[in-house]
């Protein structure tokens, strides 16, 4: 019974020792493997990001789509949408899934509720009408 008890210690210690060196072998592998693709790569000057462009991606142009958080009231029917769809893209798909009809009644209520959370759920309920 002791010898069984040793021999699958012995097992063990072998197979953990050598399944811990095959994982370490296949990480360098993987890593090797990758660092030789990114060898070849460069960036040209017109994909480089810069800290200037990254800010520009950043900031909304009020005078026309408002802030992320809210819709600003009295919004034409254009920017309206202009607005729903650089800034709530989700809404915007099922927005645009609607007939006119349906557009026009969430638009009047966007007049009288400008809020974007109301908006976006009065989206939701005309749609599923």
């Amino acid at each position: 019974m002791e010898l069984r008890i040793v021999v699958n210690l012995a097992l063990a210690s072998f197979l953990f020792t050598n399944y811990s060196a095959v994982l370490a072998q296949t990480d360098n592998e993987y890593l090797k493997a990758l660092e030789d693709e990114a060898e070849n790569l460069s960036v040209d000057e017109a994909t480089r990001a810069t800290r200037e462009n990254l800010n520009k991606k950043n900031q909304f142009d009020l005078s026309v789509t408002g802030s992320r958080l809210e819709f600003p009231p009295g919004l034409s029917i254009t920017q309206f949408n202009q607005v729903l769809k650089k800034n709530y893209i989700g809404s915007h798909i099922f927005y645009n899934r609607l007939n006119n009809d349906k557009k026009q009644k969430v638009y009047k209520y966007y007049l009288v509720n400008p809020g974007s959370v109301k908006v976006r759920a009065k989206i939701m309920q005309v749609s599923k009408n």
